[in-house]
C-alpha cells in the first residue's frame, strides 16, 4: 500500500492520468475536510492553514483485478473515521468498497 498526502487537486492534470485514472493500482482518494495544520502558532495569533488535502492510495492487486477507485471524506462526525478508513485500506483493501458503501448508508 502506498499513501500519499497530496493536495486535494493533485490529481486533476492532464499529465498525471497515468498515475490515476489509468493506472491499475489507484485505488483510491481520502478527501479531507479540515486543513492540516502543520506548525502550531507561538505568538498568540490563530492558524489560518490554506490548503485543501486529499490521501491518494495504491495497491497492488494480487488477483490483478482491476476496480474503480473510490472517493472518501474524513473527518465528519456522523460517518466513520479517517483512521478507520485508513486502517480498512491497509488490511482489508478490497473491502474498501464496503466500506464506502457503509459511509454512504
Amino acid at each position: 500500500m502506498l499513501a500519499l498526502l497530496l493536495p486535494c487537486d493533485f490529481d486533476s492534470a492532464k499529465t498525471r492520468a497515468r498515475y490515476f485514472r489509468d493506472c491499475p493500482h489507484f485505488i483510491g482518494k481520502i478527501i479531507l475536510t479540515k486543513r492540516v495544520v502543520w506548525f502550531q502558532r507561538s505568538d498568540g495569533i490563530r492558524e489560518a492553514p490554506k490548503e485543501n488535502s486529499a490521501w491518494f492510495l495504491w495497491r497492488r492487486c494480487v488477483l490483478r483485478v482491476r476496480r474503480s477507485p473510490v472517493i472518501l471524506y474524513a473527518p465528519t462526525d456522523d460517518r466513520p473515521s479517517l483512521q478507520s478508513a485508513l486502517d480498512c485500506a491497509l488490511h482489508r483493501g478490497d473491502e474498501l468498497r464496503v466500506h464506502l458503501e457503509q459511509c454512504r448508508a
